[in-house]
C-alpha cells in the first residue's frame, strides 16, 4: 500500500480510512457513528493531511468531532508524537482530536472558553480579570498542523479580539 500510495492520499480519501478512524475514535474511549471528509491538504508524494466531520458516541452522548490524519512518505514526524501513531504493519499515521493539533498546541488552549479567560487575564489584554462565561469563541479559519485563527467575543464591557495559532510556535496574537 506504501509503494502505491506513498503520501498516504488514496487512503486518506477513501473509505478505507473509516477503519482507521472508527480505532482512533475506539481508542479514545468512543464509538464512531458516521464521518464524512471535510478539508485535505496534500504535497504529492512527501505527505497528506486530512479532517474529518465526525459524530462520536461517548459515554456522556453523542458529539460532533473533527478528527485529522496525516501521513508521510517517510515515516512520523518528530511533532507527530503529539498525537496518536496508528500503524498497520505498512504505514504509520498520526490522529487527533480537534484541537489536539500536533502541530498547534496553542490551539488546545485557545479553543476553550475557560482556558481562553485565564490566557486573556494571564496576559492582561482586557486591563481586567475575564471570567469564562464573559467568553464566546468561533473558529474563523483552520488550517490543520499550519495555523488557525479564532474570533473572541468578551462581554461586559464588550471587546472582539482574534487568537491566530501558527505551527512555528506563536500563538496568541491579538
Amino acid at each position: 500500500m506504501t509503494e502505491q500510495d506513498p503520501d498516504g492520499s488514496r487512503l486518506l480519501t477513501s473509505p478505507e480510512v473509516g477503519e482507521l478512524l472508527g480505532a482512533a475514535v475506539e481508542h479514545a474511549g468512543g464509538r464512531l457513528v458516521r464521518w464524512a471528509l471535510d478539508h485535505v491538504d496534500a504535497n504529492p508524494q512527501q505527505s497528506t493531511t486530512a479532517t474529518y466531520s465526525a459524530t462520536v458516541a461517548w459515554s456522556y452522548g453523542e458529539r460532533d468531532e473533527l478528527l485529522g490524519v496525516s501521513a508521510r512518505a517517510s515515516g512520523p514526524a518528530a511533532t507527530d508524537s503529539r498525537a496518536e501513531i496508528f500503524a498497520d504493519g505498512e504505514r504509520e499515521v498520526a490522529v487527533w482530536i480537534y484541537p489536539a493539533d500536533p502541530d498547534l498546541p496553542g490551539l488546545a488552549r485557545a479553543a476553550y472558553t475557560e482556558q481562553m479567560a485565564a490566557l486573556l487575564t494571564e496576559s492582561d489584554a482586557l486591563g481586567r480579570p475575564v471570567a469564562a462565561d464573559e467568553v464566546s469563541l468561533r473558529m474563523i479559519g483552520y488550517r490543520p498542523r499550519r495555523r488557525a485563527v479564532l474570533k473572541v467575543e468578551v462581554t461586559g464591557p464588550p471587546a472582539v479580539l482574534y487568537c491566530r495559532c501558527c505551527a512555528n510556535g506563536s500563538s496568541g496574537t491579538w
